[in-house]
């Protein structure tokens, strides 16, 4: 056990300073309503489906199996033009309102994932997953064209990516060996990457004609996850994502010559997407049976690979559930987050409410997000009440429930004998 302990710590402490790279292409990831809704503070929880891109060690927290059957979810931004300037496309040159415009909006659907429940190995606990999501996103840019002022000019960024991740999780139950208290669990993602995107700036003359350039990639990675659950009620987290940089080998365009005025470069090419480190930590705060607060808070980006500011690495965020409610509040790079769900163990609405920064300018952009879930499983994962209070592990209320199943079948043989006896 020391040597698998030693091995896990060491390899996170040799990739933790290892990296400083360019952004060369985007991360491939599906925030999630929930997490959003606590402003994106999440390392340190990754108790459900979101735990193969917060933190893959996460799942080992589940006291049973999640299956999600069925998950769709949409991301608008600027939802005042798409309700009223998304009417007036065909006629942009006499449209200039959407200059003030950065509309984006992503769709994301079937997402079908599964997360076992702890696996007993001697003392420690193994869990394991796999599932894929899909989802597509598009941000655009209205902005008047250099050589004439009045004429308009948008700029388009589509991405698409289909995820396929396999994460595997070790709980290490005893730390006395090294003498420290809680317990450790190491996880680790591995993934598949396909993405189609397309780029382009397109004249509102040549609107009505465009052709859009497209080109496909794909590539594989590895995330690695690692929470110290120093206490029943604290947990601290590290995720370092894409550790070896993830490559995505893109093909040619689908159309050498792009109708529009700036297009993509026409070659193959290597995308990279640079290892990002993010560190968190949670108290869970423990009601009843039916109830339990968490407050959470995350540093993301340690390697300084996207974000600028310090204001914008910094993810705060609380989480109140009473039975199949949760209210959810935060601070996303410093912008309010809020969130809400009717969550049961089978079938799941949640909305969040956000504010993120622009990837153009300065801005803030302000996004509304829902998510509709069918899943088994899914109010499974961090403990309430009483497993929290004893300081009881999920995996040890699991065990004794069946323990207590055992005993009362074994009680109830007794009697039938004694009755039998009679």
């Amino acid at each position: 056990m020391k040597k698998i302990l030693l091995l896990g710590l060491l390899m996170f402490v040799s990739y933790s300073y290892a990296f400083a790279a360019t952004v060369t292409d985007e991360r491939v990831m599906l925030q999630g309503a929930r997490p959003m809704g606590m402003g994106g503070a999440f390392t340190a929880v990754s108790d459900d489906e979101n735990a193969v891109f917060y933190n893959p060690a996460g799942i080992t927290q589940r006291s049973a199996y999640l299956m999600q059957y069925f998950d769709l979810s949409v991301k608008v931004s600027n939802a005042s033009f798409w309700s009223g300037d998304y009417n007036n496309m065909d006629n942009l040159d006499n449209n200039h309102s959407v200059i003030k415009e950065n509309p984006n909006i992503m769709l994301s659907l079937v997402n079908l994932n599964f997360i076992s429940a702890p696996i007993k190995a001697g003392e420690n606990y193994i869990s394991f997953g796999a599932g894929f999501f899909m989802y597509g996103n598009a941000d655009f840019k209205f902005n008047y064209a250099s050589s004439a002022p009045n004429r308009l000019i948008l700029n388009y960024d589509i991405q698409g990516a289909f995820i396929f991740n396999v994460p595997l999780a070790y709980k290490i139950t005893s730390l006395e060996a090294i003498k420290m208290p809680g317990s450790l669990s190491l996880g680790m993602n591995l993934k598949y990457i396909d993405k189609l995107k397309a780029a382009e700036s397109v004249y509102s003359d040549e609107y009505d004609n465009v052709s859009i350039d497209y080109r496909g990639g794909s590539g594989a990675g590895l995330d690695l996850g690692m929470i110290y659950h120093f206490s029943p009620v604290w947990n601290f987290g590290l995720q370092i994502s894409d550790v070896f940089t993830t490559r995505i080998n893109y093909a040619r365009l689908s159309n050498s010559v792009s109708s529009g005025a700036v297009g993509m470069a026409a070659e193959a090419y290597t995308g990279e997407i640079p290892p990002e480190v993010n560190v968190g930590a949670v108290y869970i705060l423990p009601i009843d049976e039916k109830s339990r607060v968490i407050f959470a808070g995350d540093i993301r980006d340690l390697s300084n690979s996207y974000e600028d500011g310090v204001i914008d690495r910094i993810h705060l965020g609380a989480e109140y559930r009473y039975s199949v409610l949760a209210l959810r509040l935060g601070l996303n790079s410093g912008r309010p987050a809020f969130g809400i769900g009717i969550e049961s163990n089978v079938v799941q609405l949640t909305y969040a409410f956000y504010g993120d920064h622009n990837r153009y300018t300065d801005n803030t952009d302000w996004f509304h997000e829902i998510n509709f879930s069918i899943k088994t499983g899914h109010n499974r994962g961090i403990g309430y009440g009483a497993k929290r209070q004893s300081g009881k592990s999920t995996e040890e209320v699991t065990d004794n429930k069946g323990k207590d199943a055992a005993k009362g079948t074994a009680e109830i043989t007794d009697g039938d004998k004694a009755t039998d006896n009679k």
